[in-house]
């Protein structure tokens, strides 16, 4: 039987692929929780669950009586890779004066996972230690603010993880960059914990935006009409 949170984190990706991979403009308006029940296969209740956290991350706008809509703005992978580098290396920086020495201990040890993982090339692995990795930064960080931000936001930071460690030969650069964060966070370098952050996110940057660029061009070279590239049941 499927929990909440995994029957959440489906619909989640659903809408998420239609906001990114069909690149659905900011005011378009989405099927309705009805609809992505129906299709997802998961219970209305869990349906507005994750429609309303993406709501509550700024993703999507629910407006009464009219529907579901995505929210106006910039481009919207752009803006959420600035969002996720200014907190990402904020946490960073602040675990460095922080974090305790058991926390320290749990870096290390999803070093050594995420290692086995790259070894044997198990992507879908390597994600969720690489989820839990930031997350307990998040945490050494000691902001109970900046920590709420990361966990609302862990169904999209899940999705661009899932996207970002596909790409071919990012684990091996991934599980590097992060003890290079670990490291820095170590030996009480806030300077070095943030730059070391900053460097791994640029790259996670470079290549979410070169997987969305190469996945219009296949798109457009392959399909004369935008409803082909739809997904499937929610047009």
């Amino acid at each position: 039987m499927s929990t909440p949170a995994k029957t959440g984190n489906v619909v989640a990706e659903r809408l998420l692929d239609m906001i990114f991979r069909q690149k659905t403009e900011a005011g378009s308006k989405l099927p309705s929780a009805e609809t992505i029940a129906k299709v997802t296969g998961v219970s209305i209740i869990s349906a507005r669950e994750a429609i309303k956290n993406l709501e509550s991350i700024g993703l999507v706008e629910i407006k009464h009586g009219k529907g579901i809509f995505v929210t106006s703005g910039g481009p919207i992978v752009d803006e959420i890779l600035e969002a996720r580098k200014v907190m990402e290396c904020q946490n960073a920086e602040m675990a460095a004066s922080k974090v305790q020495d058991t926390q320290i201990e749990v870096l290390r040890s999803l070093l050594n996972a995420m290692d086995d993982e790259v070894a044997s090339n198990n992507d879908r692995s390597f994600i969720a230690l690489d989820h839990e990795f930031h997350l307990i930064i998040a945490q050494a960080a000691g902001n109970r603010f900046l920590y709420k931000g990361f966990c609302n936001a862990k169904s999209l930071l899940l999705y661009q993880q899932s996207q970002i460690n596909k790409y071919p030969g990012n684990l091996e650069v991934a599980a590097r960059q992060h003890k290079q964060i670990v490291e820095a966070i170590a030996q009480k370098s806030p300077t070095g914990a943030r730059l070391a952050m900053s460097v791994h996110l640029d790259e996670a940057m470079r290549i979410w935006k070169e997987m969305f660029v190469d996945l219009e061009l296949h798109t457009k070279a392959r399909y004369s009409i935008s409803a082909l590239g739809r997904v499937p049941g929610l047009e």
